[in-house]
């Protein structure tokens, strides 16, 4: 899974990825929807076993994920992730 917070960058290669016969969605991620969707239900664990972060320097930290979305459980991006 490639996740990425650039939206465009997420949108470019989604769209590619359909024109050659794929499913955009199925590889590329943005970073905030995968956060809301596995940060909101604590049991659910993602299926892949292999994430790439495109820009990780930039990952929330604790205090902006809680800011952006909030949760039961305060973790940051990379935290999340694992």
């Amino acid at each position: 899974m490639f996740l990425s917070g650039n939206g465009p960058v997420v949108e470019v290669l989604q769209y590619e990825l359909r024109s050659a016969g794929g499913d955009g969605k199925t590889l590329v991620r943005g970073v905030k929807d995968y956060v809301r969707r596995y940060s909101s239900k604590p049991g659910l664990v993602p299926p892949e076993h292999v994430l790439v972060f495109d820009e990780a320097q930039r990952a929330f930290d604790v205090e902006a994920v809680q800011d952006k979305h909030p949760s039961r459980v305060p973790k940051s991006e990379p935290e999340l992730f694992i």
